[in-house]
């Protein structure tokens, strides 16, 4: 590798770039330091077939273009694999901090299934620890387009993330969209995520429950109808049998009004935390 001073003009922009944001303001920032203290570190590209291929430092460029420099100083690596060159580029920006979470979890995917690794491979070539490769892939694995806009936006925290991937696909936008319209603290989300979970289990089943139940009130209903409006006596035997019956209804009727009861206060202890 050697360092070079190169025309900007020759250097050919990185297309899998996993930079994909680049703030202006960021950017004319960027420029007058440059300005003011010169480049602190040249940009990294690679030399192939007579061509220099941007590895890294894409905000660097277009701080020197600002500023109307033609030339930057630039580290040149020869011959790089594909793997190679895409590795230093997600390392470069990894280091520097210049990724967001959504964007390194995006670079390191399209590394995972362009090279075929696993992720003990890119934590090994990242000089990272195989959880946070795990961490970073299930951000774009298991997190919904639509609400990693939101974090790379940080319209939405990256700690909700952690919550959301335990949430089905097609739900997480919806709970994403209430979490920022109320300003949801975290212990209130989570709160919040476990009643949608624990709803979107129970609900079918007590759907059941209360059709079984509906029935059994309308069967009892028949039999007063029958019985008791009509001044008839019961058959022998049946009115010990109907009496446990009522017994039980009654039992069940109490557990569901006090659930009801409990299901109206969970609902405004949620309210109250979301505020």
């Amino acid at each position: 590798m050697k360092v070079l001073e190169l025309k900007l003009t020759e250097i050919e922009p990185n297309a899998d770039n996993p930079r994909r944001d680049f703030p202006a303001q960021h950017l004319v920032d960027l420029a007058e330091d440059i300005k003011k203290n010169g480049q602190r570190n040249p940009i990294l590209v690679s030399l192939k077939d007579g061509k220099y291929y941007l590895i890294a430092g894409e905000c660097r460029i277009r701080a020197f273009r600002l500023n109307g420099d033609q030339t930057i100083m630039a580290s040149v690596y020869n011959d790089l694999s594909e793997e190679a060159f895409d590795t230093l580029a997600i390392q470069d920006n990894i280091f520097s901090l210049s990724l967001s979470p959504i964007e390194t979890g995006i670079a390191l995917l399209h590394a995972q299934n362009k090279h075929k690794r696993t992720q003990e491979d890119i934590s090994k070539r990242m000089g990272k620890c195989q959880k946070w490769v795990s961490n970073s892939l299930s951000l774009v694995k298991k997190i919904v387009p639509e609400v990693q806009e939101l974090i790379r936006n940080k319209t939405l925290k990256q700690s909700f993330a952690r919550l959301l991937k335990r949430v089905p696909r097609d739900r997480q936008k919806v709970i994403a969209d209430y979490i920022v319209q109320n300003r949801t603290c975290m212990s209130g989300a989570e709160f919040y995520i476990k009643q949608q979970l624990d709803q979107s289990t129970i609900t079918p089943d007590v759907r059941r429950l209360i059709a079984v139940f509906s029935k059994g009130a309308f069967i009892l209903g028949q039999i007063s109808a029958r019985y008791s409006d009509q001044k008839q006596e019961l058959p022998k035997g049946l009115a010990s049998e109907l009496s446990k019956a009522c017994l039980e209804y009654s039992k069940v009727k109490d557990q569901l009004t006090m659930w009801i009861l409990h299901s109206a206060a969970t609902d405004q202890d949620l309210q109250n935390k979301s505020n």
